[in-house]
């Protein structure tokens, strides 16, 4: 379920996402996010999560990002309440001193338009 990597002296846990139980509830993902998070660092303890899953991106830059979704605004995002997003991916860079620096979408709008008019 979990996928443990080594960055600059960095533990980082990598995972779908899909096990943090969210039900589109009134503080959104984020609170049963950081319960599961706490709960898996009681186990083993990771200095970042890298997860995806949740077709929204959030990002707390000492604990977790999550990553937006290829396919952006569908039904799955729908049912779970998520916000509105274009469909975007996320950019994170690790610097070996100060941890993540940078965290930017890649808007995906543009480049499935384009993909799409080649068919």
């Amino acid at each position: 379920m979990h996928l443990y990597t080594d960055i600059f002296g960095m533990k980082l846990r990598l995972h779908h996402g899909d096990k943090i139980n969210f039900w589109g509830g009134v503080g959104g993902l984020e609170i049963p996010l950081r319960k599961s998070l706490n709960q898996w660092n009681k186990v083993e303890r990771v200095d970042f999560d890298l997860l995806g899953h949740w077709h929204q991106t959030k990002i707390d830059w000492n604990m977790y990002a999550v990553n937006g979704s290829l396919i952006g605004w569908n039904t799955f995002a729908l049912g779970i309440k998520a916000d509105f997003e274009p469909p975007r991916q996320t950019l994170i860079l690790l610097d070996r001193d100060r941890g993540m620096t940078v965290a930017c979408p890649i808007i995906l709008t543009e480049i499935q338009h384009q993909i799409i008019s080649l068919k």
